[in-house]
């Protein structure tokens, strides 16, 4: 059997600054991951064999603060980076949209696009084959981005789409996507057990206490 958990990297300072670009994690990110940290530490729910990291400071974060969990090392997967065009870096989320619009992945006369959907796609599908190939029946942890797990949900159910998708996976900061495959007379394709699990940030932190507005609590765990 494997297992497969993504993880999705806390909080980063592109997020709270809205600057496309590779910054490190938010004070809020680290306080996320420390719940992580606890949860992992008291359930015992994940003995991971192998635990693999985007390449961007937000994602080894998460990953290097984990590793010790369960002593051993993080492996850098340069396949698993998110979509980030050099030609990008420094801007703020709206000059971007208001300069390229809303779908980055259409080419601009103006922006050449290094990486199309298609590519993207392709680079991400053929990570996860590599990855789940070389570790089979393993239990295996990705520490990645929200765009790069969806992809990987295409992947698992065999979905090859060309065109850019019209919906999305909603996966907060730290949360946890459970897939497994067990191989049996019926079947050997993915199981989805567990979708944007992020129960150890349901109680306050980062200054938020339990009851305050919806918002608030949002702010922090996305």
């Amino acid at each position: 059997m494997t297992h497969l958990y993504l993880i999705r990297h806390a909080e980063s300072q592109e997020e709270t600054q809205k600057v496309i670009g590779d910054l490190p994690l938010t004070s809020c990110g680290i306080q996320q991951i420390d719940l992580l940290s606890r949860r992992f530490s008291e359930t015992r729910e994940i003995q991971p064999d192998i635990l693999f990291s985007s390449p961007l400071q937000r994602a080894k974060e998460t990953a290097e603060k984990l590793a010790p969990i369960w002593g051993i090392s993080v492996v850098v997967e340069s396949g698993l980076a998110k979509w980030m065009p050099p030609q990008a870096e420094g801007l703020h989320f709206d000059a971007f949209k208001r300069a390229y619009g809303s779908n980055p992945f259409r080419a601009h006369p103006s922006f050449p696009v290094n990486e199309t959907w298609a590519q993207y796609l392709v680079r991400v599908y053929s990570t996860f084959d590599r990855l789940l190939s070389e570790h089979n029946g393993k239990t295996i942890i990705v520490v990645t981005h929200r765009g790069v797990i969806e992809c990987a949900y295409f992947y698992l159910q065999g979905i090859a789409t060309l065109q850019f998708p019209p919906v999305h996976y909603e996966c907060d900061y730290t949360a946890i996507c459970y897939w497994r495959k067990i191989p049996d007379a019926f079947s050997s394709g993915w199981s989805l057990v567990k979708h944007n699990d992020a129960t150890h940030l349901q109680h306050g932190y980062c200054g938020d206490l339990p009851g305050k507005e919806e918002k608030n609590s949002n702010d922090c765990k996305r």
